[in-house]
């Protein structure tokens, strides 16, 4: 799926934060956010936490790889998820939001994202259009 930047960033993110660290993580998770240290900065992770603030509700990545040739407006949305218990409160379009917009920041004008089928409808609503089923892309950071 597709859609402008300009079509998923809100004017507030609703608790969304971009954050390179997050003492919750630690195994594989821990793992994945050397992704969003590495220099030039090409990616980016958010989270929002429940109301104490203590516990992570969801966390999405987003990228806009450098040196891509001719996809360098390009970015997209990776690993968007927040926990079943928190659904349905803004959270995902919060992280879409802020993520989208951290992409949008480095230069990225379009954003892709695969999109599993409980996910089609949310996106749909969010601005994406279908590239095409059963295909999946992938630019290597």
């Amino acid at each position: 799926m597709a859609a402008p930047v300009s079509a998923v960033v809100r004017s507030a993110d609703d608790g969304a934060v971009l954050a390179t660290d997050v003492p919750d993580y630690s195994g594989p998770l821990e793992q994945e956010l050397r992704v969003v240290r590495s220099q030039p900065q090409q990616a980016w992770h958010a989270v929002t936490r429940d109301a104490t603030g203590h516990n992570v509700s969801g966390a999405a990545y987003s990228f806009r790889p450098s040196g891509s040739g001719d996809l360098h407006r390009l970015g997209g949305i990776h690993h968007l998820e927040v926990l079943p218990g928190y659904r349905r409160r803004g959270l995902a379009t919060a992280l879409l939001s802020a993520t989208a917009r951290a992409a949008g920041e480095a230069g990225a004008v379009d954003l892709t994202l695969n999109a599993t089928p409980q996910g089609y409808e949310f996106f749909s609503r969010r601005g994406f259009t279908l590239l095409g089923r059963g295909r999946t892309y992938v630019l290597p950071l």
